[in-house]
């Protein structure tokens, strides 16, 4: 979901959903000029609370990200704001229902109604939840060394110098350390391996079943079950796939894809370049004769030749598919029929919804149900996938939360957005001069310390700084040398959503002779036409390199 480039002001009185009259009453919703749809009120009431914040983010498990002031909080939603708007980010924690909140360099976590779990501390650089309250945490020292710790941390981790971390499956997780891979199981508050050291992981864990090597010079591949044992036999010359509806993939020596069961035994031998996981019954595959669907006896009930070049897996009867002509998208049934035409670009199923794009340079956002039928008109500017049947939507510069409907509980919304939107240009015009006086100071710093100015005197203050229709700025200064005064053009001035300048494209334009010019020196027009010959014409500086 992208994000509004400027933080804007509040929402002015008429939109706020506590305000008062001259009488210091409740406003009504008549007199505060927003009409609440009542079969939506919930939802209405979040949203006119959510307008008073310059920025929004994706809703999770009830609780919604919200930026006010260059800072980021959260709010329940009911529209109470569980944590204020003092943190430079605040992320979900996808394995666990809390989040991961950053303030300068410190990081800490909190719970879905704001309650620290673990205070801020500086003493790691990230954490990432891992299920069963284990984080995986990188320390914040020059060697970044990464442990796992329990969630409510105490100053004990539960095992160091880990590589990487892959979080759980049957409540299990994959460590690598040493160059090897092992698998942990968790009980109480500590880790107990359950499985020797392999040196190779597929990573993917499917159905409980992990693909893994022995290791040795003639290594083959096999499967482990989530106890350490082993479930298929190490047999196979190539990683496998992970099994699904009860198979997996394997490849053989020629590269050809076949499947096998959860006993190792080969149920359809290899004989295409390239196949799909089983899914609700089927699995997408390729070769030189046949492409399409097959069903678990390797019979073919989608023939897809000629009309998509690839699937995915079937949900519920229905899949997504793309072109053969074309990289759009559209979605089938089980029988092949086309629900949805091939005429968008769909996102992942999500919450049993499918949001999706509409091509062309008009592109607009909606959404399918999982069975192809539209639910969310295509009339928005960006929408994020739904979770718990909310969804992040935005037009124009306005942000708000809708239903799997493309409801947002605000009956008269449109006026809403343009008193939004009207605050929303008041701000960033506001806000000009003081960014503007910041990209000046910006590149006066990125010139002044960059090499390649011979000159005797710093350049003078950046004049003449406007936006192109680019997007990028352009401005203009002048410096000097013993004998020449040199006019210089600063172009493709680029300037990130927080206002830092992220490179820019230097020229010279013009040299003026000073009085104490000696005769027989090169005449300013020669000078420029020198430099123009022998010397770069532009430079680009970066300051993050």
């Amino acid at each position: 979901m992208k994000r509004l480039t400027l933080s804007v002001l509040a929402i002015i009185s008429v939109l706020i959903f506590s305000c008062k009259n001259s009488n210091n009453t409740a406003v009504t919703d008549e007199e505060r000029g927003i009409q609440i749809d009542p079969q939506f009120q919930e939802l209405g009431e979040l949203n006119v609370k959510l307008l008073d914040y310059d920025e929004i983010d994706i809703p999770q498990k009830g609780v919604i990200p919200v930026k006010k002031g260059g800072k980021w909080g959260l709010v329940a939603m009911g529209g109470k704001e569980i944590l204020p708007c003092l943190y430079k980010e605040v992320s979900y924690g996808g394995q666990e229902d809390v989040w991961i909140v950053r303030r300068n360099d410190s990081i800490g976590i909190v719970d879905n109604k704001g309650k620290f779990i673990n205070e801020l501390t500086s003493s790691f650089k990230s954490y990432t939840c891992l299920g069963k309250g284990l984080l995986h945490a990188i320390y914040n020292d020059a060697v970044e060394h990464q442990y796992i710790i329990p969630m409510k941390y105490n100053g004990e981790g539960l095992l160091g110098d880990v590589k990487s971390v892959t979080p759980f499956y049957d409540d299990v997780i994959l460590v690598e350390y040493f160059g090897n891979y092992k698998l942990y199981s968790y009980t109480s508050d500590s880790l107990v391996a359950i499985s020797s050291d392999y040196q190779h992981y597929t990573e993917e864990c499917g159905e409980g079943l992990y693909c893994v090597t022995n290791g040795f010079s003639d290594s083959k591949y096999g499967f482990i079950n989530s106890k350490g044992e082993v479930a298929v036999p190490f047999e196979f010359d190539k990683p496998c796939g992970v099994f699904s509806d009860g198979m997996a993939t394997y490849t053989d020596s020629t590269d050809n894809v076949g499947f096998i069961d959860r006993q190792g035994k080969i149920v359809i031998p290899a004989q295409y370049s390239y196949a799909e996981k089983f899914s609700d019954g089927l699995a997408y595959i390729t070769n030189e004769e046949v492409t399409g669907f097959i069903d678990k006896s390797g019979k073919l009930l989608i023939d897809t030749k000629n009309k998509f070049s690839s699937g995915g897996g079937f949900t519920k009867g229905f899949c997504v598919v793309v072109g053969a002509d074309v990289e759009l998208m559209g979605i089938i049934n089980k029988k092949g029929e086309t629900v949805v035409p091939v005429e968008y670009v769909i996102n992942s199923l999500s919450d049993d919804m499918y949001v999706a794009c509409t091509s062309g340079d008009n592109y607009k956002y909606g959404a399918f149900t999982y069975d192809g039928k539209q639910s969310v008109p295509f009339e928005f500017d960006d929408l994020s996938d739904f979770h718990d049947g909310l969804a992040l939507a935005q037009k124009g510069d306005v942000q708000f939360i809708i239903n799997k409907e493309g409801k947002t509980g605000i009956q008269n919304l449109e006026e809403a957005l343009a008193i939004k939107k009207e605050q929303i240009e008041q701000a960033k015009k506001e806000a000009q001069p003081k960014l503007e006086e910041s990209i000046k100071k910006q590149l006066m710093e990125m010139i002044n310390e960059s090499n390649g100015w011979e000159v005797l005197s710093s350049p003078n203050s950046v004049k003449n700084l406007h936006k192109e229709e680019n997007g990028m700025y352009k401005a203009e200064f002048w410096t000097e040398t013993k004998y020449e005064t040199m006019d210089y053009e600063i172009r493709n001035i680029e300037v990130d959503e927080n206002g830092k300048v992220q490179g820019c494209e230097t020229k010279r334009v013009g040299m003026r002779p000073k009085a104490n010019k000696p005769a027989g020196r090169r005449t300013a027009e020669e000078q420029l036409q020198y430099y123009n010959e022998k010397v770069m014409e532009g430079n680009r500086y970066n300051p993050y390199k």
